[in-house]
Order: structure tokens, then sequence, then C-alpha cells
């Protein structure tokens, strides 16, 4: 199943003769797409790990999140680079409950965010789920 050019650029054409509704599409196109990750995230596969997570009584931690005190703050996504007291982050999603000025724990150590390349509040790329909260290039220090 391929894409037809002519017919994306006929699309193109209907959309530049009527702004108004090209306008309303991409706003229906957006509340959509958000109604449907808040969804996923509600009653989605994500959903169901949450609700285990949180009734989980046994304090275990995932491996892949950041925690500020006992809740889950941040998903950590791509290869973590650890150099000295330094922790580099390529991406960190989920992060709306994140307290950038408080130390945060990954992995059983404490740190403190020094730097953010990036913040994003929703994230979409092609072949990938759309991502909420997003920080991208973020640099950690050890805290003590």
């Amino acid at each position: 199943m391929g894409i037809d050019l002519k017919q994306v650029e006929e699309f193109a054409i209907k959309m530049r003769q009527n702004p108004k509704k090209t306008i309303l599409i991409i706003v229906v196109l957006i509340i959509v797409g958000v109604m449907w990750s808040y969804a996923d995230g509600f009653f989605g596969e994500k959903g169901k790990q949450n609700a285990s997570a949180a009734k989980s009584a046994d304090g275990i931690k995932s491996d892949d999140k950041i925690y500020q005190g006992k809740n889950a703050v941040g998903n950590v996504t791509g290869y973590i680079k650890i150099d000295g007291d330094k922790i580099f982050f390529p991406e960190i999603t989920d992060t709306s409950n994140l307290k950038r000025n408080t130390p945060f724990e990954y992995q059983g150590v404490k740190y403190l965010i020094v730097s953010i390349e990036t913040s994003s509040t929703l994230m979409l790329q092609p072949n990938r789920d759309p991502r909420h909260s997003v920080l991208s290039n973020v640099v950690g220090k050890k805290y003590k």
C-alpha cells in the first residue's frame, strides 16, 4: 500500500482553497489524538500496567523509570550514558509530574537535573506512539 502523490497534491490544493476547513480539520485531529492517547493510558496496556503498579505494595521499582519519593515521574528511553557523577538521558517521557528542581532517583541513585536541551508537551513522530511531556538530552548530576 503506497501513497499516491497525485491524491496528496489534490488534497493539499483543496485545503489551500478552504483555510477555515483546514484549521477545523487540524483542531479535530489534535483533539482526537489527545483523547485517544488518554484513553489508551486509562484503558489500554499502559493503563493496566499503571493500575498494577499502583496496587503493588512490595515497593519494587522499574529500571526504566525515574522517581521522586515513591512516585514514578518519568519514563527513560534510549541509551543512558554515565560519566563520573553525571548522567545523560537522551529522552525522558511522561514528565508532567516531575519537579525539575527536586532530586530524582534512577536505578537507586539520586540525581539533580543540571540541563535540559528541549522540552515538549506532545511529541509526534512517524511510526512511533505519541509521547507526552518529553524532555530531550537531559543531564543530571549525582545528588548527595
